[in-house]
């Protein structure tokens, strides 16, 4: 089995709503999932958080299921 660095978008959400700050970071992705409609999420840490996130162009960063803290949505 091999290790690959994935590159993508995370963001830290205030609990307004609002964005914290964001960036885009190379890492080891901890988990992948892909939902019924080929949106590829991924989750992993930034800056002591992890979770996953759901993004939409329409209403930005929305919590997902996984957790709060950061957008692992694979751009």
């Amino acid at each position: 089995a091999g290790t690959f660095l994935i590159r993508y978008a995370v963001g830290v959400i205030n609990t307004n709503g609002s964005y914290g700050q964001w960036n885009y970071v190379f890492g080891i992705p901890l988990s992948i999932a892909v939902d019924s409609n080929d949106n590829i999420f991924v989750g992993g840490d930034y800056e002591g958080v992890s979770g996953v996130h759901a993004f939409d162009p329409a209403t930005g960063l929305t919590p997902y299921a996984g957790g709060i803290g950061a957008d692992g949505l694979v751009r």
